[in-house]
């Protein structure tokens, strides 16, 4: 019987650690599984005779589009966190009678003020905590509204604010650590595999021993979508197992 592949497999991501599953992914775009192997060949008056074939390794590959956060934490060797995180803010606010609104309340001494050019972007004077009412290039905050001296703004104008803020407790957070690598996970890959008669079945290819090459570019670009590319190394299991295959 004669069977034909189109799709791209889903695959559940199962730690070897916990035994539990991490990640279930039904949205990457390819799914590639390859092997390669070492063959020393006898030769018989220049011609390949006799071949002996050894050190069978298997990757892989896995290219995705959109994607759980997951995915690069796991490539990292990193634990998702969940909880209150640190941020930077930078914001442009419009100074009008020697007063400006800040959106968020900045963490304490965390606050850094610089007035704006007329186009907006060039950073002049930096403004100085201090008594506006009576000192040159300084601010006072009260809670969120800034008051600045009225000789340096003796007209409306604009200035550019960075400081920090705590996030809500639903952020999402991983550190990239130096001397942390990720660790192996068993995957299951299923699709589905459609005969000569058009009649479709399920497949699977389980790997009870793989694990991320720990390789990564995070490319952004205005002009294009981002692609996750993963690649992950096939071991052999305690039973000397690479790949099983199931068709349903």
């Amino acid at each position: 019987m004669l069977y034909g592949i189109k799709d791209s497999s889903n695959l559940t991501i199962i730690s070897n650690t916990t035994n539990k599953v991490v990640l279930f992914a039904d949205y990457c775009n390819k799914t590639d599984i390859n092997f390669t192997s070492d063959t020393v060949y006898a030769m018989k008056k220049g011609v390949k005779a006799i071949g002996w074939d050894s050190n069978r390794e298997g990757t892989l590959s896995t290219e995705m589009q959109v994607f759980d956060l997951q995915w690069i934490a796991l490539l990292m060797g990193s634990e998702l966190k969940n909880g209150v995180v640190e941020l930077n803010k930078r914001e442009v606010l419009n100074v009008k009678n020697q007063s400006a609104t800040l959106t968020e309340t900045p963490k304490a001494t965390s606050l850094t003020v610089f007035k704006l050019d007329t186009d907006g972007i060039t950073q002049l004077t930096e403004q100085i905590a201090g008594s506006p009412a009576s000192t040159k290039n300084t601010y006072s905050i009260n809670g969120k509204v800034l008051t600045f001296n009225v000789d340096t703004f003796a007209t409306d104008g604009k200035v550019v604010c960075y400081y920090l803020l705590d996030s809500a407790d639903t952020a999402k957070s991983f550190t990239v650590e130096a001397d942390k690598f990720p660790s192996a996970y068993t995957i299951v890959a299923d699709t589905t595999i459609k005969t000569g008669e058009g009649v479709e079945k399920v497949v699977q290819f389980r790997m009870n021993n793989v694990k991320p090459k720990s390789n990564m570019t995070l490319s952004m670009n205005s002009d294009d979508v981002t692609t996750i590319s993963i690649e992950w190394d096939i071991f052999a299991d305690n039973d000397n197992n690479m790949l099983t295959f199931k068709a349903l």
